[in-house]
């Protein structure tokens, strides 16, 4: 399972991947050098990748911007999160609780996740907080 969008704003731009091929619904972030690459535990996300990047270095790749406020149903950790609580990255898409000054990517809403659960749904929230 991966990333999707389930409701508030979404903004779609093109971008360039790195000398990996990502898939549709990859989570990246870019990577300093004007690409993106896959996300890597404890780092904020900037999107959700639309389109397949099979080619290395392919470009005009559509990626979905990760908008504050927006609400996406992600891939979760095997752990109990519930409803108000804040989650960081724990690898390539999965979040989790955090772990003391991982980046806060979003908040658990609309119901509880259960440590059995694989997918949850988060609201987006602006860069700059800390779990």
């Amino acid at each position: 399972m991966s990333w999707r969008h389930l409701d508030g704003p979404i903004r779609t731009v093109t971008v360039k991947n790195t000398a990996v091929a990502l898939s549709a619904h990859d989570v990246v972030q870019y990577d300093g050098s004007g690409t993106v690459e896959a996300i890597s535990a404890n780092q904020y996300p900037d999107g959700v990748m639309h389109d397949d990047g099979v080619a290395a270095g392919e470009d005009y790749l559509k990626m979905d911007l990760l908008i504050p406020y927006s609400i996406w149903e992600v891939t979760v950790s095997s752990q109990t999160l519930v409803r108000g609580v804040l989650v960081a990255m724990a690898g390539a898409s999965n979040v989790d609780g955090g772990d003391g000054d991982d980046p806060v990517v979003g908040v658990v809403v609309n119901k509880d996740i259960a440590s059995g659960d694989t997918t949850g749904q988060i609201m987006i929230l602006p860069e700059g907080q800390t779990v």
